[in-house]
């Protein structure tokens, strides 16, 4: 115990002296009331004293017993002297032995005591084990009353929401019978307005008629009637003349009033805000013709005055003289201001005049440019539909005419429903023309109308054939009997060029790429568009660096157009366009790729028959003025 105490005041308290022999350092106190400092129990710990003579130790401890007191601890002096004085008091004497008690006896009685102290330790844990499997056992059951309770409440609580939702179900369609039997009524209600209003309008039509009818009798001008015909008034009649004229001029003086008084102080506004802006226009002008007459009449009498003393001075004037000039002033004064105002404006306005006349013809001249573009456009467009109409009708006419021949039984054959299957129902040459199938059916169905009745674009046949309605079966059976006598009608073969084709072509839409792809297939070109170019070289992209010596078992497509694949990936992330100089370093190496093949074409090799060349579509992307 001494051990573990000088551990904790070394190690963890760390007193201020260490502490070495317990009994020794901790007899004046001095230690145990730094400990209480440490432990915030001592605020005044100023006051012991660390000397290690009688005086100290007495003032030392009589500190600590009353700080002891306040603390509610025993004193540990007087709590030895009174361990000291029941010590003294209950210890023995003397020890001896009595003969009248047995050992064995009490030792004995010592082993049931402790068999009976770990019996009761037993039953106690047990107890203490029920006691906690019973609390548990509470707890579980009150937990699981309380999520009952809990479910029931949440069942009843759906259950009202349930109520409330069907309840709010009812009344939603009780409003929708409502609405949808208020749109009936109204609806009914105007088909009776309806009837009503076509039943008067009927009735005022018969009116009308019985009305017409008996003013025509009243004029004399019908057949026959009950009633007395009026004299008929003759056209030339001078008093009716000017009643008509005085009834046009009451109808052109009529001046009906508001159906209500708004309206009617909107139109007095109106009235009264244009008779003011007149008034001014009126005012502003005699202001202004005045102000001109004004400052014309000035200049004139200005000048005349100055000519007048010029005159004065050379050839002085007469009474009779003076008269006249003044008369012929007064005359020459009145200048119009209209044609005064024109000859100042004339210069600048023929100049605007002439600024207008060449603006408008430029303008028309562009309007005109525009429009020839556009006629030029849709006559292409029209152009090529009328050409893949035609080429759609050869294509069937070729499909009816081999079908024909691939016939075994010709001498009974019916030419109707090869009609139908082989001509009339061919697929348009195009995909993208879906957008006017209509329109492009309707010209197809034209076409071939047209092909049958020999008019239009196949007057002129090829067998000279003239009637009104083509004969097909006649001109098809010599074509088959031809093919079946003499095989040397129909030669397929087909001479490869001896040079390297090269073409570039430049199209506006995808009818055109159509063609463009058709042309090149026909005449065994290869297609090339620059996107395609690019997908192949992503996609056989590879690194040099990485594959080494592998790079030699790839082909020659891949080795050539794969070392582009990591450019234009990189060009592709950035959302950058592939620039020019690799775009025709790509196709420069597909082109040199397709050539290659082709020269070392070998003419007994008929399986593999590679491109006589190759055809850009819309490459390069900028054309060079």
């Amino acid at each position: 115990m001494s051990a573990l105490l000088l551990r904790w005041l070394n190690d963890e308290v760390k007193v201020q002296r260490k502490v070495e022999v317990l009994e020794r350092d901790a007899s004046n106190g001095y230690i145990i009331a730094e400990v209480l400092h440490l432990q915030g129990l001592e605020p005044k710990f100023e006051t012991y004293e660390k000397s290690s003579s009688t005086a100290a130790k007495i003032h030392n401890m009589e500190l600590l017993g009353q700080k002891f007191e306040t603390l509610g601890v025993p004193f540990p002096v007087n709590t030895q002297r009174f361990v000291m004085e029941t010590t003294e008091k209950f210890h023995p004497k003397d020890i001896r032995f009595d003969k009248g008690i047995d050992m064995a006896v009490h030792l004995r009685k010592f082993q049931q005591a402790q068999w009976q102290t770990e019996n009761e330790l037993d039953e106690f844990q047990q107890k203490s084990k029920a006691d906690t499997n019973a609390s548990s056992a509470a707890g579980r059951s009150s937990t699981r009353a309380h999520l009952q309770e809990k479910a029931k409440f949440m069942r009843d609580w759906d259950r009202e929401h349930h109520e409330k939702w069907k309840q709010t179900q009812r009344i939603f369609l009780a409003t929708e019978r409502d609405d949808l039997r208020l749109e009936l009524t109204l609806e009914a209600r105007r088909q009776i307005y309806a009837e009503t209003k076509l039943a008067e309008s009927l009735q005022d039509g018969a009116a009308g008629v019985v009305e017409f009818e008996k003013n025509m009798n009243r004029l004399g001008l019908a057949s026959g009637g009950a009633e007395q015909s009026l004299r008929a008034i003759p056209a030339n009649d001078a008093g009716a003349l000017v009643h008509m004229h005085g009834l046009e001029k009451r109808v052109e003086d009529l001046d009906f009033r508001p159906s209500n008084n708004v309206k009617m102080m909107k139109e007095l506004r109106k009235r009264r805000k244009a008779q003011l802006a007149a008034e001014k226009d009126r005012r502003m002008r005699r202001q202004k013709a005045l102000a001109d007459q004004k400052k014309s009449i000035e200049t004139h009498e200005t000048g005349t005055l100055q000519v007048n003393n010029l005159d004065d001075k050379q050839y002085p004037l007469t009474a009779d003289d003076k008269d006249l000039s003044k008369q012929t002033t007064e005359c020459e004064g009145f200048v119009d201001p209209r044609e005064k105002y024109l000859e100042g404006k004339r210069p600048e306005l023929e100049e605007h005049y002439a600024r207008l006349r060449e603006s408008g013809s430029a303008k028309r001249e562009e309007d005109m440019k525009v429009l020839e573009e556009l006629r030029l456009a849709k006559r292409k467009k029209e152009y090529l539909r009328a050409w893949n109409d035609c080429s759609d009708v050869v294509d069937g006419l070729i499909s009816l005419a081999v079908a024909i021949v691939a016939s075994s039984d010709r001498d009974t054959l019916d030419i109707e429903p090869m009609k139908k299957k082989f001509f009339f129902q061919v697929a348009t040459s195009q995909s993208t023309r879906n957008e006017h199938g209509q329109e492009l059916r309707y010209d197809l169905d034209a076409s071939i109308s047209n092909f049958l009745s020999s008019s239009e674009v196949w007057a002129t046949l090829p067998l000279q054939s003239r009637l009104i309605t083509y004969n097909i079966k006649t001109d098809v059976q010599e074509l088959a009997t031809k093919w079946a006598s003499s095989t040397k009608s129909l030669d397929t073969t087909w001479r490869r060029p001896a040079s390297f084709v090269f073409l570039s072509v430049f199209t506006e839409d995808e009818s055109g790429t159509e063609i463009a792809r058709r042309v090149s297939t026909e005449h065994n070109l290869e297609f090339m568009q620059l996107e395609p170019l690019l997908d192949e070289c992503v996609k056989m992209s590879y690194d040099p660096q990485k594959l080494g010596d592998q790079v030699a078992s790839l082909s020659d497509r891949e080795r050539g157009l794969g070392v582009f694949g990591t450019k234009i990936n990189s060009f592709r992330q950035k959302n950058a366009p592939v620039p020019d100089v690799v775009a025709v370093e790509i196709v420069a190496c597909a082109v040199s790729l397709c050539r290659r093949e082709t020269l070392a074409f070998s003419s007994e090799d008929t399986a593999n028959v590679p491109p006589n060349g190759c055809m850009l579509h819309n490459f390069p992307r900028y054309v060079m003025p």
